[in-house]
C-alpha cells in the first residue's frame, strides 16, 4: 500500500504588488507517495524552484493547502516549521550550501544541532556516511578547500544525517562536470534504492532516466505528471 507523504491542493504563490507583482504558482495539485524518486523540470522561471522551497517549509504559500504526513503545515508555528523542515527533509543544493570556513564533519554535523531526534552516537554517525560517500578521509578539512564533486558529497552527508524521510535536490549537479555529475546521480540512485523519497529539480533532460516519475512545470503550473518513457 502507497503511503502518501505530501499533499498539496490548489498551491498558489504571489509576490509584490500593482507593477511587481508575480503569481510564481497557479494553484498547483501534488501529491508525492513514500519511496518514489521525482524530478520537476521546466524552463527558468517555470515554478520549480519556488515549489521546492515551499515543500521544505523554506517558502509558505499565499493560499492551498499543503500537507506533510496527514499534518497541515498552514496550523504550524514557524518553530514548529523549523522542526519539520529539519527533521523531514534533508537538502542538496546546486551551490552545496555549505560553510567554507568549517571542516567538512562540522558541516554534516549542523543538523544534529537543532534536531529533536535522538542520536545514539553523533561521531559515529557522520564517520558511516563520510566512509559511504568516500571523503571520510577529508573529515578534518576545510570544506573551501574540496572539489566540486566532494562538496556536493559533503552536501548529501549533511542531507542524510538526520535520517531525513525526503531529500530535495536542487539542481544537484548543475556546478558539476560530467563524471562528478553522474555519481552524484549514481549516490542519489542509490539512496532511492534504500527506500528514500527524493524530489529533484533540475533542467537537465539526462538526469531523468534515474528517476520514477517526471512533472513538468511551464508558467507556474504543472502541464504534466508521469513515469520515464511515457507519452504525452
Amino acid at each position: 500500500m502507497e503511503y502518501c507523504m505530501i499533499r498539496m491542493n490548489k498551491i498558489t504563490k504571489e509576490y509584490g504588488k500593482n507593477e511587481s507583482y508575480i503569481r510564481a504558482l497557479s494553484e498547483i495539485d501534488f501529491e508525492v507517495n513514500r519511496g518514489e524518486f521525482v524530478a520537476i523540470t521546466g524552463s527558468s522561471g517555470s515554478g520549480k524552484t519556488t515549489l521546492l522551497n515551499i515543500l521544505g517549509c523554506m517558502d509558505c504559500p499565499t493560499s492551498g493547502s499543503y500537507m506533510i504526513n496527514g499534518k497541515e503545515t498552514a496550523s504550524l508555528s514557524s518553530s514548529e516549521q523549523a522542526n519539520v523542515r529539519n527533521q523531514t527533509f534533508g537538502f542538496v543544493m546546486q551551490n552545496y550550501a555549505l560553510i567554507d570556513h568549517f571542516s567538512v564533519y562540522k558541516n554534516v554535523e549542523l543538523p544534529l544541532k537543532y534536531t529533536k531526534k535522538k542520536v545514539t552516537s553523533k561521531e559515529t554517525r557522520i564517520s558511516e556516511l563520510l566512509k559511504i560517500l568516500d571523503i571520510e578521509d577529508k573529515k578534518n578539512q576545510m570544506t573551501a578547500s574540496l572539489s566540486g564533486g566532494q562538496k556536493q558529497r559533503v552536501a548529501i552527508a549533511r542531507a542524510l544525517v538526520n535520517d531525513a524521510e525526503i531529500i530535495l535536490a536542487d539542481e544537484p549537479t548543475g556546478a558539476l562536470d560530467t563524471k562528478n555529475g553522474i555519481q552524484v546521480m549514481e549516490i542519489l540512485s542509490g539512496l532511492h534504492q534504500q527506500g528514500k523519497t527524493i524530489i529533484m529539480v533540475t533542467h537537465n533532460p539526462e538526469l531523468i532516466g534515474y528517476c520514477s516519475r517526471i512533472v513538468k512545470m511551464e508558467d507556474g503550473k504543472i502541464v504534466s505528471d508521469k513515469l520515464p518513457g511515457q507519452n504525452g
